[in-house]
């Protein structure tokens, strides 16, 4: 599996999901963030009945809030349920100009498909607070463990007399179904990727001129912030391995395996690390950033429609980095 954990790709595939599922039926789908092997995600959607979609207005209930502060969007957004009458309520990351300025998607869950508890962190394992797609499957798996369907965190915490507990908002059974969603498919006119491979001009991409060009390309909306470290980060010979890493993944471009081009990434990159000889503690920084540039190279041919494989490698470039180095230098004595 890969965890999408990076913060730039989270809202866009937020938003793809709802896209996509928002014609079935589904108004409030929640992703879990995590391509399994098969390539399928799977997404809460909760029925129809239970579940309405509000637009929150950011001057009442953001003020305090970054964009993409995810934890913070979910708490901002329990608020407005609260002021509506709903139980739980978490971000769809769409928005756009209202009466009152600008304005949230915000998904609400009615009372009778959900219940809030404060459970232990402890039940969840060594997690970061703001790891989202480890948060949601842990909260999940409470879930099933106490007969619900499934659980997602709201993001609030305290601690009382017993440690550190985590607000966790769990689905009741009958309320929610269980979707597998292809993770390609949330994407409309993904790129032809045997063009890519074989275009001279992606191919050619000089890495030495690489900042400067991402100047020239219009990246997609969730790739700015990718954009703008990249460019700030990656320079000199580690720019130059970039390239190598991304003609490196052509077979699994052509098989259409985001999920082995995705890990196909990692590991490429933590060689050309090694073989660079940079030291273990230093790999993963480095691994991340090439899987940034590697991304970033992959989207810019189609700009602006959001390409399932640049996110894979970009969403996963936090969680896949560490684990590509500890297999590239495990062997070492």
């Amino acid at each position: 599996m890969i965890i999408l954990s990076d913060k730039s790709v989270i809202p866009m595939i937020f938003r793809a999901t709802t896209n996509y599922l928002n014609p079935q039926g589904y108004r409030a789908p929640l992703p879990d963030l995590i391509i399994e092997d098969d390539g399928y995600m799977y997404v809460t959607c909760p029925n129809p009945e239970v579940a309405d979609v509000g637009d929150a207005v950011v001057s009442e209930y953001f003020t305090d809030v970054y964009h993409d502060d995810i934890p913070g969007r979910f708490r901002a957004s329990l608020k407005y349920a609260a002021d509506t009458g709903y139980a739980f309520a978490f971000p769809n990351f769409h928005q756009a100009s209202g009466d009152k300025g600008l304005v949230y998607g915000t998904n609400l869950i009615k009372s009778e498909a959900i219940e809030i508890r404060d459970v232990l962190a402890s039940e969840f394992g060594d997690i970061a607070g703001d790891d989202i797609p480890r948060r949601i499957k842990t909260a999940g798996n409470y879930a099933i463990r106490n007969n619900f369907a499934w659980g997602c965190p709201n993001f609030h915490q305290r601690r009382d007399e017993s440690g550190l507990v985590y607000g966790t908002a769990l689905f009741k059974s009958g309320f929610i179904k269980r979707i597998p969603v292809k993770f390609v498919e949330l994407f409309s006119n993904p790129v032809d990727f045997q063009s890519l491979v074989d275009s001279s001009e992606h191919n050619a991409i000089s890495l030495n001129t690489f900042k400067e060009k991402i100047d020239d390309i219009g990246i997609g909306e969730g790739f700015k912030n990718v954009a703008g470290y990249f460019k700030e980060k990656v320079t000199g010979p580690l720019a130059e391995v970039v390239t190598k890493v991304f003609k490196s993944t052509e077979e699994f471009i052509r098989s259409g395996d985001v999920n082995k081009h995705a890990k196909h990434t990692a590991l490429n990159a933590a060689r050309q690390q090694k073989e660079n000889g940079s030291s273990e503690e230093l790999c993963a920084d480095a691994v991340r950033d090439i899987m940034f540039g590697v991304a970033l190279i992959i989207q810019a041919p189609t700009p602006t429609v959001p390409n399932p494989y640049a996110i894979a490698v970009a969403g996963s470039a936090i969680s896949l980095s560490k684990w590509a180095c500890h297999e590239t230098y495990k062997n070492e004595s």
